[in-house]
């Protein structure tokens, strides 16, 4: 058995372990081939469709139709998931989806939680591979010091974070992974750093999520292309969007990243700017993700624009571009 060149699929190299003119094996790093050589090994790639090889002295040089037929992967493949970098092999008609979570606000009169098990059974039912952040705010933390006779909470912080530790585990067991990538802190989050708690550090701890922190990069790596996302809370709103869309990418101007992520003003909004210059064009990605929020009352009180309730999913394609999607309870038949 010999290790042979046996095409480009998406732009990768592959390599196929040929016996009697037949693929035995195939993958796109020839040093596992090579250890399947020298087994017991466990295999090393998934079922494909059946190929031949009709000339092997040009192999090389075969294409499809001529040489090799063309090999299928027919799902996604996590070729490496670690803390700070996901990779991911996608084939053409298959996505991934970014699903960013902030704002519930569980514990708060306001909360609306048919909302947020209507905002779960959506990422429940995606056919994609999910990635989900956590924006911030997640859980009401009332403080009599900011917001108390509009912000009362129904419930204790330990209770709020009991509910929603339940709603994750159950998408868990229904996607069979933790989907939850990094968790950034919100306004409310921090209500409890004047006592040295950082409440950030527990959800991440509680949950299993790799990564916390006040704002972070990731990256995700797909068919060899590189997207950077950068997560943060956010820290002020205005009451008019195209406003809020302004200050969203002033605020970002001076950092790096495909995809911008921020909660805080409850928006549900995906927007991109178009960069042009010297031989150079790009688009830069942004997001208000959203929230689980009735409001009531509370915007009347505070003076604020009603926002209605929402969520945003940005789609990954096989060539790693993006797509926003907006989730809108008032434009949604989600209530049952």
């Amino acid at each position: 058995m010999n290790i042979v060149k046996s095409g480009i699929v998406n732009g990768k190299q592959r390599h196929s372990i040929i016996d009697n003119g037949k693929i035995v094996k195939s993958s796109y790093d020839k040093h596992k081939l090579q250890d399947y050589l020298n087994p017991p090994i466990k295999p090393v790639c998934e079922t494909f469709k059946e190929e031949t090889i009709l000339d092997l002295d040009n192999i090389e040089d075969d294409k499809i139709g001529q040489g090799i037929q063309k090999q299928i992967i027919d799902k996604i493949e996590v070729i490496s998931n670690t803390p700070k970098k996901l990779v991911l092999y996608i084939p053409e008609g298959l996505k991934a989806s970014i699903f960013p979570m902030g704002d519930l606000h569980i514990g708060s009169e306001q909360f609306n939680e048919q909302w947020l098990d209507y905002w779960f059974s959506v990422i429940a039912k995606s056919k994609n591979y999910v990635i989900i952040y956590l924006m911030g705010d997640i859980l009401e933390v009332a403080s009599k010091k900011v917001g108390d006779s509009a912000y009362r909470q129904k419930y204790n912080v330990n209770k709020q974070l009991k509910i929603f530790k339940e709603k994750v585990d159950q998408l868990k067991n229904k996607l069979g992974y933790n989907p939850i990538r990094a968790t950034v802190s919100g306004n409310h989050d921090k209500r409890l750093l004047e006592f040295d708690y950082n409440l950030n550090e527990t959800i991440a701890e509680i949950l299993e999520i790799p990564r916390y922190d006040v704002s972070l990069y990731d990256t995700i790596i797909v068919n060899d292309k590189k997207l950077k996302i950068h997560l943060y809370h956010g820290n002020h709103t205005n009451k008019h969007q195209h406003l809020r869309e302004g200050a969203f990418i002033r605020d970002t101007h001076h950092k790096s990243a495909d995809l911008f992520l921020e909660g805080h003003n409850h928006d549900t909004d995906t927007f991109s700017d178009y960069i042009t210059g010297d031989e150079v064009h790009y688009r830069r990605f942004f997001g208000f993700t959203g929230s689980a929020l009735n409001y009531n009352g509370y915007a009347k009180e505070q003076n604020l624009r009603e926002i209605p309730k929402g969520f945003i999913e940005y789609e990954i394609y096989p060539n790693a571009g993006l797509n926003g999607k907006e989730y809108h309870s008032d434009l949604i038949d989600w209530e049952k």
